[in-house]
């Protein structure tokens, strides 16, 4: 693999990283009701594509360093993680679909779980920073679980719960793609050279990252004033009304 590759994944792994903490710091600024979908499934969409993409080159990198049990994880990732995106689409467009929901976020849960697994039991433990990674991911993801069960058998699994246990693992979820990060900076000191990628990789690659870059610039600073705009909304209704 080339440099271009790793500079690349490394490019779209640190962009989904801000724009996971920036979307889930700015719809905080508005409730519920108040949430401006206008600006939000832009950017949402965004994410999605970004994320998508740092996900298929890091499978790229298990198939090429012949990862089978990280590869195969990392596809049931990946496809579990569509169906959500799916049913957290119909959410937004006001679909009673809270049920399917639960299965789903459940269901990414235990998928990741499974990839942590295969981190530290496959020939990937030979790189320290992924072999970290899926020690963190085991345990964040083993936590995550056994609230969510908890949840469900001895209290009122919520779509509010949920909310606060996404914003709870943000933080640790953000270490972990940053562990990928620097496993992937190692490969790419180890690397071949620039010229080992055709000038239409380069112009291709460099042409995704600069629209990407400027999207999420653009449609981030459209929800961020679209979020704050509701929340005063909302504050001096609510002044009003009292």
């Amino acid at each position: 693999m080339t440099k271009l590759f790793y500079r690349f994944a490394i490019f779209l792994l640190v962009l989904s990283m801000v724009q996971d903490a920036f979307v889930n710091g700015v719809v905080q600024l508005a409730d519920d009701q108040h949430n401006p979908l206008y600006a939000l499934v832009p950017f949402l969409f965004v994410q999605l594509v970004t994320h998508t993409l740092g996900s298929l080159l890091l499978l790229l990198y298990y198939r090429e360093k012949d990862f089978r049990l990280s590869y195969a994880a990392g596809w049931l990732c990946v496809m579990v993680t569509s169906a959500e995106t799916g049913i957290i689409w119909e959410l937004m467009m006001g679909e009673n679909v809270e049920n399917w929901y639960f299965v789903f976020y459940g269901a990414v849960h235990i998928a990741n779980l499974l990839l942590g697994i295969s981190l530290i039991i496959s020939e990937s433990r030979e790189r320290k920073w992924l072999k970290w990674a899926g020690i963190l991911l085991i345990t964040i993801e083993a936590l995550a679980i056994i609230m969510l069960i908890w949840y469900w058998a001895f209290a009122d699994l919520r779509m509010d719960v949920l909310d606060r246990l996404g914003i709870w693992l943000l933080g640790p979820f953000i270490a972990i793609n940053g562990l990928f990060v620097m496993n992937l900076i190692d490969e790419l000191r180890g690397a071949g050279y620039w010229r080992c990628a055709s000038a239409t990789s380069r112009v291709a690659v460099v042409s995704i990252g600069l629209i990407l870059l400027v999207l999420t610039a653009f449609l981030g600073l459209s929800l961020y004033i679209s979020s704050t705009t509701s929340a005063t909304t909302t504050v001096v209704s609510n002044q009003t009304a009292d």
